[in-house]
């Protein structure tokens, strides 16, 4: 049995520099070139086979024949500016604020050790390389080009990094038995009033009056609504409107999320944000105009993968260093439910700095900053976790 874990240390320095190079050239959702380059460019020094399935979206293999496991990382970045001081920041204006360097770094390190023990496999790893994961549609654009066919995928896993938190040590995996990330539905809401003057409200009709009502009426669907545990987060994050502090606006515009783990549950809530708002800003003589995009999917882990997998985690973190979580730990969303919803799978949440240690920070900060002592434990559990599942599941 490969060792992966001492393997994975051996290679750290490459997977540093690896991690480095990426984290540098942040390209953001299908604008990844640079890092697609870099990737194919090792995988050629590697050996391994690749192809551009879509626009900077590579499927690559190692092994033949079944069963098929794929792994998955993610390497677009965030368009933000980085504040992290890093030596190696970005300097444009996006960063790696969400640690996809860190996974496609971490994939190539396995695909190192795994094409290293290609002979030893009892099957075939795809290894998916993904761009656009930040709100791009990515991992749709890959399925719909063939990444789940040609060979069949039969199980499938990602890694997602997690810092600054409390369960988020250094080198730890903690994951849910069941959801694991929501899904997503974007809200936007103008409400419609009559403009006037601050000194004569009674001659204009306030939507900025409205609009805070419709906000406060929405959170009833919450508290009353659904059934408690149903774990549900609807927010407004954004909310504009008006040009002067004594001049009533003729609208405000205000928008958020809705996050749910439960189809039918998000259905619901859909249908509610609609009838609240339209009913509310009615009663305040106002009109409410509501927008909701296409509601996303959640990634539910698939619980028999999660248990299967557990002592192959737990042999690369060591007695207590894997954590299987009954409930997710955050309503962060995850496009890789496009492959979960159609193959069983999981995704890991690696730790990579917790508040404990001084990362206070999380993910979508651009002061955020990961630990790299994560990088080899990530690249042992991705090589380690596909090899093992063929072995157990070979034909």
């Amino acid at each position: 049995m490969p060792d992966f874990v001492k393997r994975a240390r051996e290679l750290n320095e490459q997977t540093v520099a690896d991690r480095r190079c990426i984290h540098q050239f942040a390209g953001t959702q299908f604008d990844v070139e640079e890092t697609r380059d870099y990737i194919t460019a090792r995988l050629d020094k590697l050996g391994i086979e690749w192809e551009e399935i879509c626009k900077c979206g590579i499927k690559a293999r190692v092994g033949k024949g079944e069963p098929v496991f794929l792994l998955r990382a993610d390497y677009d970045a965030l368009p933000f500016k980085e504040q992290s001081g890093l030596p190696f920041a970005s300097t444009k204006d996006s960063c790696h604020a969400c640690g996809h360097d860190i996974h496609s770094s971490m994939l190539l390190c396995a695909a190192q050790m795994l094409k290293e023990v290609e002979d030893q496999l009892k099957g075939t790893i795809i290894l998916d390389f993904q761009p656009a994961e930040e709100g791009g549609g990515g991992c749709q654009k890959m399925v719909d080009a063939g990444l789940l066919e040609n060979p069949k995928v039969d199980k499938a896993m990602a890694i997602h990094v997690a810092t600054g938190t409390d369960i988020s040590t250094t080198g730890t995996i903690h994951y849910s038995l069941g959801p694991a990330f929501s899904s997503g539905t974007g809200i936007s809401i103008k409400i419609k009033g009559k403009g006037g003057h601050g000194a004569q409200p009674h001659t204009a009709v306030d939507p900025i009056t409205a609009a805070a009502e419709v906000i406060v009426a929405l959170q009833h669907i919450l508290s009353m609504e659904i059934a408690q545990g149903s774990r549900v987060a609807l927010t407004f994050g954004q909310i504009s409107g008006g040009s002067a502090p004594n001049v009533i606006t003729d609208t405000v515009e205000f928008k958020g999320t809705l996050r749910v783990y439960d189809k039918a549950v998000g259905e619901f809530i859909r249908g509610r944000i609609v009838d609240i708002a339209t009913n509310v800003a009615k009663a305040m003589r106002c009109e409410a105009e509501v927008n909701l995009s296409k509601a996303g999917l959640p990634v539910i882990n698939d619980p028999a993968l999660c248990r299967e997998i557990f002592p192959w985690v737990e042999e690369v973190t060591g007695e207590g260093g894997t954590l299987l979580c009954d409930y997710p730990t955050s309503f962060g969303g995850e496009d890789f439910a496009v492959v979960t919803d159609r193959v069983p799978g999981l995704v890991l949440k690696l730790g990579a700095g917790s508040i404990a240690e001084g990362h206070t920070v999380a993910i979508h900060n651009p002061k955020v900053v990961f630990e790299e002592d994560c990088i080899p434990v990530g690249a042992a559990a991705y090589a380690n976790v596909a090899f093992r599942w063929l072995e157990n599941n070979a034909k």
